[in-house]
């Protein structure tokens, strides 16, 4: 299950810098928002769906950082981190099997809320395995890994 969620958390970016950049790969480290509420969001743009919200001072992994617009059209760097352990993951249910908690389908989308309206922010591949923390129709919430 790491692996796979691990790989979900690269779809979570977070604005730490307003430098235009194309693309920099970087090494994972940690950062540190400076603003009193950063917003966490599916994809690296300003209209992007709100995962959660970091304060000032929460420390998160940077995994990679890539260019992406402002609300001004302009370009500007984004930093993709991993999700802080408690971050809503959901997953369709019905391609889970609900003993032992297997993914049966061939690839299965990780979105921010349940429904198909909310930002994929990762895939699980068929095998793997997940926590469920509870079940709201067919929608799975599920555990991340501490990170």
């Amino acid at each position: 299950m790491t692996r796979a969620l691990h790989t979900a958390f690269l779809g979570a970016c977070l604005a730490l810098s307003s430098q235009p950049a194309a693309r920099a790969a970087i090494t994972a480290r940690t950062a540190v928002p400076i603003a009193d509420e950063v917003n966490v969001r599916g994809r690296p743009e300003p209209r992007s769906e709100v995962i959660l919200q970091l304060s000032k001072g929460r420390r998160v992994t940077v995994l990679e950082e890539v260019a992406g617009p402002r609300l001004d059209g302009s370009q500007g760097l984004w930093s993709r981190i991993a999700l802080p352990s408690g971050t809503p993951l959901w997953v369709f249910g019905d391609f889970v099997d609900p003993d032992s908690g297997e993914v049966t389908t061939r690839l299965l989308n990780i979105r921010s809320g349940k429904g198909e309206q909310h930002d994929i922010v990762g895939v699980l591949l068929k095998g793997e395995r997940v926590e469920q923390i509870r079940r709201e129709g067919n929608w799975l919430e599920i555990k991340a890994p501490i990170g």
